[in-house]
């Protein structure tokens, strides 16, 4: 059995990390400090299974590969061009885990920050744009299209970030380059 000490220090580390906690009485009639049942409704939503995927013949998967394409194409667009809003939604959401509202627990505040600026000027808004023109499309290829952009997303940022490096290198050895030209006339040795 827990002492009253070990029971105050999980308690007190519990509340500083914003998590709700309810205080009940156990089979023995011992109080017990655990995380409230609408907290642990919430952890068990998080950990909901994948979906599986069904096996399928090939003409059913060759069906598959243009929405899966142009999702992956979406996606991509979504998470490049969405980065700087993105970015500006995650600061948000520090902040807001910064400074919760009252009831509101730290990762709630940090999540609602970051989806209240991603969903109009981030990845999510532009994702959103895709799936309007996309509401046609049957629900089982809407499921392939959400997947692919999810992935799509990922390789778009990489793929941006790894460019920029890449360029941001060819404008230092331009700049050097330049700047050892500019060295060389100064000096009457260069051209």
């Amino acid at each position: 059995m827990p002492s009253l000490q070990d029971e105050l220090m999980n308690s007190l580390s519990s509340y500083q990390t914003g998590r709700e906690l309810e205080i009940s009485r156990n089979e023995k009639g011992e109080a017990v400090i655990g995380p409230s049942q609408e907290a642990v409704m919430r952890i068990t939503k998080l950990r909901a299974p994948m979906r599986q995927a069904e096996p399928q013949t090939f003409a059913e998967t060759a069906k598959d590969i243009p929405t899966a394409v142009g999702g992956l194409a979406s996606g991509a667009i979504a998470g490049t061009f969405g980065l700087p809003g993105d970015v500006v939604g995650i600061l948000k959401g520090a902040y807001d885990a910064a400074n919760p509202e009252a009831g509101e627990g730290r990762f709630e505040a940090f999540m609602s920050g970051l989806e209240e600026v991603s969903s109009v000027a981030g990845s999510e808004a532009i994702k959103n744009v895709m799936r309007d023109m996309t509401k046609d499309l049957p629900e089982e290829q809407k499921k392939t299209l959400e997947d692919a952009m999810l992935a799509g997303e990922f390789v778009g940022v990489g793929s941006a970030i790894k460019k920029g490096i890449k360029e941001t290198g060819k404008i230092v050895k331009t700049k050097k380059a330049t700047s050892k030209k500019q060295e060389g006339k100064s000096d009457g040795t260069g051209a």
